[in-house]
C-alpha cells in the first residue's frame, strides 16, 4: 500500500507543478501576427478584405473545405455583414465570422467563432506605401483570443500552445492567397482611394439623337501629336456638330429637353469609336425624321461617377471606376454612357461629367 500512497502523492506533486506552470507562466490566451506585402493600392486591397463574399475566396477554411456550405447576411458589405459555414468536422466544422467594425480603407475587426465554444478576434490593418511603380498596401492579420476563467483556464493555456502554431499556419495561408488574388492580372493597377461612386436604379426616357463616328488613326502631320490628343480632339468636334444638330432637330419639332446632354457609347475599339449624342425629352414623337433618330436612355441598376476637372483626365475617371467594380467583384452588363453637365472647348477645360455603368 505503501506504493500506491507514493504513486498517488507524485502524480500530486506533478499535477501541482503542471497546474502552477500553466496558470502562472503560460499566457492566458493566443495572440498571433502575420504581415504581407501587396503590389495594389490600399483601396483595392480593402476591397478584398471588408466584403465577406470576397473573404471567403482567400479565407484559409475555404482552402481546406471548398465543399463547405456558406451563408451570409448583411448588405452592404462592411460592419454588420456575416458569413457562417457549415463542413466537414476534420477540416473546417461550423463557424461563423461577423464584422464588427469598418473603418474605411484602414482596418476591419470581425468576430472570429469556431464551433460552440472558441471565440477570436480577427483584426486586418491596411498601411498605404507609396512604391515606384504605384501605391502598395502593407497588410496586418492579427488573430487574438483569451481563455475563459475557471477550470477550463489552465487547460485553455495548454492547449493554446499547439493553436498557435496552427492559426499561424493558417493566417500565412490566407494572406498568401489575398496576395495572390488581388494582385492577378485581372485586378487592375488603378488608385480609386478617394473614388466616391453612387448606385441607383433609372428608368428609361425617349431620348432623340444622332449617331457620330470618330476614326481613331492618325497620319500626316497628325503624328507629330500625341495620338490620345489627336482623338480627344475629334471627340470634342464630333460632341459639337452633334450637340448642334440635335438642338435644331428640338426645335424643329418642338420637343422640351428634360435632361441635360447624354453620350451612348455604341462601338470602341482600335479602329473607331461611335456613340450616340443627344437629349431626353418631353413630347409627342415626331414622326418622321431627317437624320435623327428616337430611342430610349439606358435604365436599371447602374454605378455612377462624377468626373470634375480637365477633360484630358476624364480617361483617369473611367480608370478608376473599372478598377472598382474589379476589386468589388460588380459585374459590369454593358458600357457606360454619359450626361454632359458642364463641356469645355479645350482638353484642358474644366467639365462635368456623370458617367453611369450599367451593373448587374
Amino acid at each position: 500500500m505503501k506504493w500506491a500512497a507514493a504513486f498517488v502523492l507524485v502524480l500530486a506533486v506533478v499535477g501541482a507543478a503542471l497546474y502552477a506552470v500553466g496558470l502562472f507562466l503560460l499566457p492566458n490566451g493566443v495572440d498571433v501576427t502575420r504581415t504581407i506585402t501587396i503590389e495594389r493600392p490600399r483601396a483595392t486591397v480593402f476591397a478584398q478584405v471588408n466584403d465577406l463574399r470576397i473573404v471567403r475566396q482567400w479565407s484559409p477554411f475555404n482552402a481546406r473545405d471548398p465543399s463547405a456550405d456558406y451563408t451570409f447576411s448583411g448588405d452592404p458589405p462592411g460592419e454588420g455583414q456575416s458569413m457562417s459555414w457549415s463542413g466537414d468536422d476534420r477540416q473546417v466544422g461550423h463557424g461563423e465570422l461577423s464584422i464588427l467594425r469598418s473603418e474605411p480603407l484602414t482596418r476591419v475587426h470581425a468576430l472570429l467563432r469556431i464551433g460552440r465554444r472558441s471565440t477570436f478576434d480577427s483584426i486586418v490593418t491596411l498601411q498605404r506605401q507609396e512604391a515606384p511603380r504605384g501605391a502598395r498596401t502593407r497588410v496586418e492579420w492579427r488573430v487574438a483570443a483569451t481563455c475563459r476563467e475557471g477550470w477550463i483556464n489552465v487547460l485553455c493555456r495548454y492547449s493554446n500552445l499547439m493553436l498557435q502554431r496552427r492559426i499561424a499556419s493558417d493566417l500565412d495561408q490566407g494572406l498568401s492567397e489575398l496576395k495572390e488574388m488581388s494582385e492577378a492580372d485581372s485586378m487592375p493597377t488603378a488608385d480609386f482611394e478617394g473614388f466616391t461612386p453612387e448606385f441607383m436604379t433609372l428608368p428609361p426616357e425617349p431620348f432623340l439623337f444622332v449617331l457620330a463616328r470618330v476614326g481613331k488613326a492618325v497620319t500626316g502631320q497628325e503624328g507629330a501629336v500625341n495620338p490620345r490628343d489627336v482623338v480627344a480632339r475629334r471627340v470634342r468636334e464630333a460632341m459639337r456638330d452633334g450637340r448642334r444638330r440635335v438642338e435644331d432637330a428640338m426645335t424643329r419639332y418642338n420637343l422640351i429637353r428634360t435632361g441635360a446632354l447624354v453620350r451612348v457609347t455604341v462601338e470602341d475599339n482600335a479602329e473607331r469609336y461611335v456613340f450616340r449624342i443627344g437629349y431626353p425629352f418631353d413630347g409627342p414623337a415626331p414622326l418622321a425624321l431627317i437624320a435623327e433618330d428616337i430611342g430610349e436612355t439606358p435604365s436599371g441598376r447602374v454605378m455612377r461617377a462624377m468626373h470634375e476637372g480637365p477633360l484630358a483626365a476624364l480617361p483617369e475617371t473611367y480608370a478608376q471606376a473599372v478598377a472598382y467594380l474589379r476589386a468589388h467583384q460588380i459585374e459590369q452588363r454593358g458600357p457606360p454612357w454619359e450626361v454632359v453637365l458642364e463641356d469645355g472647348e479645350t482638353a484642358d477645360a474644366p467639365v462635368r461629367i456623370q458617367i453611369y455603368f450599367p451593373i448587374q
